[in-house]
């Protein structure tokens, strides 16, 4: 059977060969399905699955405890929990496939939804957006301080009810979920060429992820293009989820390429750009204010990966810049920059809070900074060069570990293995009344620091 489409909005066909053309077409929670193939061109394609019933999470409570100062044994301490929330939201998937499908558009819109050419899939669009659908909702942190208290003890005022004392303040926060349902396109062959930007996941705010069960262990839901061999061309690409060419993965982009929060898979991996190469984790502050508390803490997102069981081979003309990025190189590879830098470091956030409270008689004055670093590592098993031809080499607290020759070279610049400083700054002033006897002051406060430094250790 062979089924064609023209001028149409919605449509779900089920045929063997299935040819569309129009100005836009709106796939909604439908399928489009060709035993053979699937041809589509359009303006603008939306696919786009629909949410159920259920957009919801399951909430927990992250708990964040300070002591704020406690005599002896208990010297002050801070403690983070973990947010516990699980999301539950699916979708009605919008599908799009065939045996090989040929996809020509102006913009792509692809929502916790399925491109896919099982044997082939070629797109040429101009910009292409593949994502989850995504919701917020709020979840709740509790701040318990142990905090001091004075009263008098009768109305003679002859003595005082000293104690300390635990108080917890709630804040709400708001978090992104994404989707169980993420979007995805897939085939065994992929070609993709844009002129313009190709988007995977992009979120600039605190994002829980979804989960899913692979045999007994979770692993994290992500958009993504994923095939044994894919090839992708494109003017730029923010890819906050994944990439993946189980053989080869072959990326060129014009302009920029970043790469934050997300991964890139595959056997072997080459990535130019005409512009910068940049990949990163992220550190997303958080804050909130409540009955004389305040606090900023980051929601650090748990990936950024580079990882190829074959060679890398990343060639970038503007620099490439990774911040707190595990990279893998199972066959070795090499980074070479034109023109530029490369640098390699570790990713740094601060967390602070801060009390002011008067409980009674007793005035509670204190904050607490902490400047924390969370390193990358480049692991190689074969021979790797980092090359920057009229830039300098940078290491920033970042690791490279493995075995095979790693050669490094700056001919025109120079190349630097460099330390970060963490460090964390305490004080907490406790101001008693002490009646006709005027107040009492104590104050304790607590500076230290150290470096985190760069490491090579190469077999």
């Amino acid at each position: 059977m062979a089924g064609s489409l023209i001028g149409a909005n919605n449509i779900n066909i089920f045929a063997e060969d299935a040819i569309s053309q129009a100005l836009t077409l709106n796939n909604i929670g439908s399928a489009i399905k060709a035993e053979n193939l699937l041809g589509i061109n359009a303006q603008n394609i939306n696919n786009e699955g629909i949410s159920d019933i259920n957009t919801d999470v399951q909430r927990g409570i992250k708990t964040s405890m300070i002591y704020t100062y406690a005599p002896y044994e208990q010297r002050k301490l801070s403690l983070s929990g973990y947010e516990r929330a699980k999301v539950v939201h699916t979708a009605a998937q919008a599908i799009l496939s065939g045996l090989e499908s040929e996809i020509n558009a102006g913009g792509i819109t692809n929502k916790s939804a399925l491109i896919e050419g099982t044997d082939k899939l070629t797109i040429n669009a101009e910009n292409m957006t593949n994502t989850a659908i995504t919701f917020t909702d709020v979840l709740k942190r509790e701040m318990t301080a142990s905090l001091f208290s004075r009263k008098w003890g009768d109305w003679l005022h002859t003595w005082y009810a000293d104690e300390w004392r635990n108080f917890v303040t709630p804040f709400y926060e708001t978090y992104v979920f994404g989707s169980q349902t993420a979007g995805e396109i897939t085939g065994k062959e992929i070609d993709i060429t844009l002129t313009g930007k190709l988007t995977i996941d992009e979120n600039k705010t605190p994002l829980i992820r979804a989960e899913e069960i692979n045999g007994t262990a979770l692993s994290t839901v992500y958009s993504n293009i994923s095939g044994e061999n894919v090839t992708i061309k494109a003017d730029s690409i923010d890819n906050y989820g994944m990439i993946n060419g189980n053989e080869t993965l072959k990326i060129a982009v014009e302009n920029d390429f970043i790469n934050a929060d997300a991964v890139i898979k595959g056997g072997d991996i080459e990535i130019e750009t005409g512009g910068m190469f940049k990949s990163e984790r992220q550190a997303i502050p958080l804050s909130g204010s409540s009955s004389g508390f305040t606090h900023t803490s980051n929601y650090v997102n748990a990936y950024g990966l580079i990882s190829a069981t074959g060679k890398l081979n990343i060639l970038s003309h503007n620099g490439v810049h990774v911040t707190g990025t595990n990279i893998i190189a199972m066959d070795g590879g090499a980074v070479y920059v034109s023109e530029g830098n490369i640098l390699m470091e570790a990713l740094e956030y601060n967390d602070s809070w801060s009390i002011d409270k008067k409980i009674n008689m007793a005035d509670n004055k204190g904050s607490d900074s902490k400047k924390q670093i969370s390193k990358g590592t480049l692991t190689i098993y074969n021979d790797f060069n980092l090359f920057a031809a009229n830039g300098d080499i940078n290491y920033e607290a970042y690791d490279i570990r493995g075995r095979g020759n790693l050669t490094l070279g700056a001919p025109n610049g120079n190349i630097i293995f460099t330390s970060k400083e963490a460090e964390e700054d305490y004080t907490f002033v406790l101001k008693m009344n002490m009646g006709w006897q005027g107040s009492e002051e104590n104050r304790w406060s607590e500076y230290k620091s150290y470096h985190v430094g760069s490491t090579v250790e190469v077999m």
